[in-house]
């Protein structure tokens, strides 16, 4: 997907697609089987794009960037399907050559700060070190850069942050450094989990405007996964929603706000608090719980939880299709059940039912 939203023809967006997964799926192993937390999506972008992707803990979000990536050992599952970066299929390659890649090509922020920087290693060694294997920086120029970087992300004092550990920082603190540390090699793709998580709002603002100055300065291209759907709409171009394992809907940013077409996004959207609203109203949840990702069941995975399911809706999976040629694609058999606030009073009315039942 181009940034303006087009699709266009094959032989306009090549010369500027940066990422193609095709069919990628993720089976990770457990004790009941396996587990189906990516299970056939299929997404392009190109240089300079951001890709929003939203949905209920649990949808594979994070699991899809970690399979990008080729985060998933063997141990504990199995990626297939294809990951296209530049031309180059990364399901593909040696686990040596894709380290190569990790922090100069793709870089990722990881939701929680917290266990993605080692304890016994110093900010400033855990900063540093890619800057010196990638960059072949000496120890002085990377130790200059890396208080560049810090002093980026908004840290205070960055020169004596180096010597300090990630038990001496605060959360917030932790999870900039992340940042930093992503950011260091200047990545053409980097995949952001939750990156502004633990920050108070000036903070996050910062780092999200740090973020759109260097995919301008490198047109670096962000896949940005955020509970904060403000963020997503403010921050990006194109906005995927995953239910299920599964993209749902993904079309451009202000389409998918201003004319969502799938049931479940409907019921994101009603569920976001309004500041038009009257004092204390009660915020609208979807009732029922997400699908057991070890069961492949027939139909659409939300039909459980959808007021407006049929019976197709149970017995046939709807593709994920494009009917106008908009850019805009969903997956539904009954796409225009109800506006959103009227499939969010309609789910809350149904959850209501399911309470009283019980």
């Amino acid at each position: 997907m181009t940034r303006d939203g087009s699709r266009g023809t094959a032989s306009s967006a090549e010369p500027e697609r940066l990422l193609e997964v095709t069919d990628l799926q993720l089976r990770l192993n457990s004790p009941r089987g396996p587990v189906y937390a990516v299970d056939g999506l299929t997404l392009t972008l190109d240089r300079g794009v951001t890709l929003g992707l939203v949905g209920e803990s649990g949808s594979g979000k994070s699991m899809t960037c970690k399979a990008i990536m080729g985060l998933i050992s063997d141990r504990r599952g199995t990626i297939t399907g294809s990951v296209r970066y530049d031309g180059t299929d990364l399901t593909r390659l040696p686990l040596e050559r894709r380290k190569e890649l990790w922090g100069t090509e793709l870089a990722m922020v990881n939701q929680d700060a917290g266990t993605a920087l080692n304890p016994v290693l110093s900010v400033g060694c855990q900063l540093t070190e890619g800057l010196r294997w990638h960059l072949k920086l000496s120890k002085r120029e990377a130790r200059d850069r890396a208080i560049e970087l810090l002093t980026h992300v908004g840290i205070p004092e960055p020169k004596r942050r180096l010597g300090q550990y990630p038990h001496e920082l605060s959360g917030g603190m932790r999870q900039r450094v992340n940042i930093a540390i992503a950011l260091s090699c200047g990545p053409s793709l980097l995949l952001a989990d939750e990156p502004t998580t633990a920050l108070d709002v000036t903070v996050q603002a910062q780092i999200l405007d740090l973020l759109a100055d260097l995919q301008d300065e490198h047109r670096m291209t962000m896949i940005l996964v955020s509970h904060d759907l403000g963020v997503v709409a403010g921050r990006t171009d194109f906005t995927a929603v995953m239910y299920g394992g599964r993209i749902v809907e993904i079309a451009p940013t202000k389409d998918l706000f201003a004319a969502p077409r799938m049931p479940y996004t409907r019921a994101l959207l009603a569920s976001m608090p309004r500041l038009t609203a009257p004092s204390h109203t009660r915020l609208r949840a979807t009732p029922g719980a997400p699908p057991d990702l070890t069961k492949r069941v027939p139909g659409c995975r939300f039909a459980p939880r959808c007021a407006f399911a049929r019976d197709r809706c149970r017995s046939e999976e709807p593709p994920l299709v494009d009917e106008t040629g908009s850019g805009h694609l969903f997956s539904c058999w009954y796409p225009d059940s109800g506006t959103p606030e009227e499939t969010g009073a309609t789910l809350a009315t149904s959850g209501q039912t399911l309470k009283e039942d019980a």
